[in-house]
């Protein structure tokens, strides 16, 4: 009985190793992720795409855009030490803005940021009018009449499809084993 059970898991390894394999479509590991080192009296900031969001960003710097980011991306820029607005827009739709965050860099900094896709209007989903409808008719009348009432609320300024956020350099190092890094078309200081 051994001797059957160990031909078994023998013969499942084997077979579980028999596949096709495509090295090129292997990811690399997220320790082998080489950054940039800053340079005297500046900051690197890297910008990630997720790999579920299939629009192409134009990232923009105190309205200065960068290169391109299509999905599965990722771009390191320099900076001198300062305050900065990191904003951007879909490319083709400028009307479709990345949420502005402002972020101050000192001498030194590595920091990491992805495009994170956004909900409605989050201050939205817990209106008065959805919850009144809750007591009356329940989850689904409460999240239909929030919905109605966000839709009819205009967004504020600066709101937009995607937005900004910081992450870890673990979490970088996932994004960028994933992605292929996009050449600045400039320095942007």
């Amino acid at each position: 009985m051994k001797r059957v059970i160990v031909w078994l898991i023998l013969a499942g390894s084997i077979a579980g190793c028999a596949g096709p394999r495509d090295f090129a479509k292997q990811p690399v590991a997220p320790k082998d992720i080489a950054w940039l080192e800053p340079k005297d009296r500046e900051a690197i900031v890297y910008l990630l795409r997720a790999p579920h969001d299939k629009s192409v960003l134009v990232p923009s710097v105190d309205d200065a855009p960068t290169s391109a980011l299509p999905p599965e991306t990722y771009i390191a820029l320099r900076f001198p030490p300062g305050t900065y607005r990191l904003a951007g827009a879909k490319a083709g739709a400028p009307e479709s803005k990345v949420v502005t965050l402002p972020i101050e860099l000192k001498a030194g900094d590595r920091r990491f940021f992805y495009a994170s896709a956004v909900l409605a209007n989050p201050d939205h989903l817990s209106d008065p009018v959805g919850t009144a409808v809750g007591a009356s008719f329940g989850l689904i009348g409460a999240v239909a009449a929030t919905a109605i009432a966000a839709s009819m609320i205009e967004q504020p300024a600066g709101y937009g499809t995607h937005r900004w956020v910081e992450c870890a350099d673990l979490d970088a190092r996932g994004l960028a084993s994933i992605s292929s890094l996009v050449q600045a078309s400039s320095e942007v200081r």
